[in-house]
């Protein structure tokens, strides 16, 4: 997984650069919720504006999904946040999907569950895909 792209994508005001770094997550104690309301809509006419194809909450979600297909996924970002990147380490680590960064781009290459598992169609092996239309052998 690239984690410095060349041409960075912004990162979030709710990423933390120091452990003691303060954070601005909307939903913060003691907000009102005409505030928290005010914030996520601006957060979201901003991503918008950016052309981003999913929000900067949606997009760590999408990532395992993304891992799981095959072929690349491509994404429109308005900034990466940190659950982007370690959606994106653990899509790297676990599912063996190479994800990369750009510049407001975030690209998944997966691979088919299908091939993952050695698995063939509606959740078989191939063993048993093989032997599904041959007659039970009396035993």
């Amino acid at each position: 997984m690239t984690t410095r792209p060349p041409s960075p994508v912004p990162r979030s005001p709710c990423s933390r650069s120091s452990p003691a770094a303060p954070v601005s997550a909307p939903t913060a104690p003691g907000r009102r919720a005409e505030q928290i309301g005010a914030r996520v809509a601006h957060e979201l006419l901003e991503d918008i504006a950016a052309g981003a194809t999913i929000d900067r909450h949606a997009s760590d979600q999408i990532i395992p999904f993304a891992a799981l297909a095959e072929g690349t996924s491509t994404f429109q970002v308005p900034l990466l946040t940190e659950h982007a990147e370690t959606a994106g380490w653990l899509a790297s680590a676990l599912l063996g999907a190479e994800v990369s960064t750009g510049q407001q781009t975030l690209a998944v290459r997966g691979q088919s569950a299908q091939h993952r598992t050695g698995r063939g169609s509606a959740g078989r092996s191939p063993a048993a895909s093989r032997d599904a239309g041959r007659p039970a052998s009396a035993g």
